[in-house]
């Protein structure tokens, strides 16, 4: 008989940030457009001898946190076609046939080859994974799950296995 699996879910309520994008795909880009973006946090484990997987509240906390970071600004990817470029406060951004220039502060560059739904959520799941970790908030956690939603009912999904040895 196999083990029970249980997990913690932490939902939109305050997981959610506004950030303009642009996508490229076959040497496509689109127009620089905004979305009001949610996310949304599952955690699963077989090993729940003390009654729980890890602190929900602390799970909320530091994904909440996350989501401050991208809120009010533009997702730039930091691997791809797109080059950016930094002067004086400001920073210019080439992509195939257009340019845009935005204050340097009002940007976020995650390394990622493009700001989609679902490497964002890549990459906000190695920046809770981080926090967690830093937090002493692993508890028993075996696997994380990050979703990102761009636009209704459109959900980009990673899971990361953890390591977590104890």
């Amino acid at each position: 008989m196999s083990e029970p699996e249980f997990s913690v879910c932490a939902d939109p309520g305050r997981l959610h940030f506004d950030a303009a994008h642009f996508v490229t795909l076959n040497n496509v880009r689109e127009n620089l457009h905004g979305h009001n973006f949610r996310a949304r946090v599952e955690v699963f484990s077989d090993r729940n001898q003390d009654g729980f997987i890890l602190d929900s509240t602390q799970l909320t906390e530091l994904a909440a946190g996350i989501c401050t970071s991208p809120d009010d600004k533009a997702l730039l990817p930091g691997r791809n076609v797109v080059t950016l470029e930094h002067d004086n406060g400001w920073i210019h951004v080439k992509s195939f046939d257009r340019c845009y220039t935005l204050p340097a502060d009002n940007r976020v560059i995650p390394p990622i080859s493009n700001a989609t739904a679902e490497l964002l959520a890549w990459y906000a799941c190695g920046q809770l994974l981080r926090e967690l970790r830093a937090n002493s908030g692993l508890g028993d956690l075996e696997r994380l799950r990050l979703a990102v939603e761009k636009a209704g009912r459109q959900w980009g999904i990673y899971q990361h296995e953890v390591n977590n040895v104890r």
